[in-house]
């Protein structure tokens, strides 16, 4: 996360079934996007959900999982 400009963690949730919960304040959907790819070049499992407007903002909710 900190080596993806312009994308700042809102809030982080561990789920039962072992994935995490993210969701990210972002510039735009290119930023979240970024932070997408550097998440699965790292090896996990991402899956992102609607990215709507926030504050200015684009808000993101992505699931991480371990492969």
């Amino acid at each position: 996360m900190r080596d993806t400009p312009n994308v700042d963690l809102a809030s982080l949730r561990f789920d039962r079934d072992g994935s995490l919960q993210v969701r990210v304040l972002a510039a735009g959907p290119a930023d979240v996007a970024t932070l997408q790819e550097r998440l699965a070049a790292s090896g996990f499992l991402v899956a992102a959900g609607a990215i709507g407007a926030a504050g200015g903002r684009q808000s993101a909710e992505l699931t991480v999982r371990a492969p």
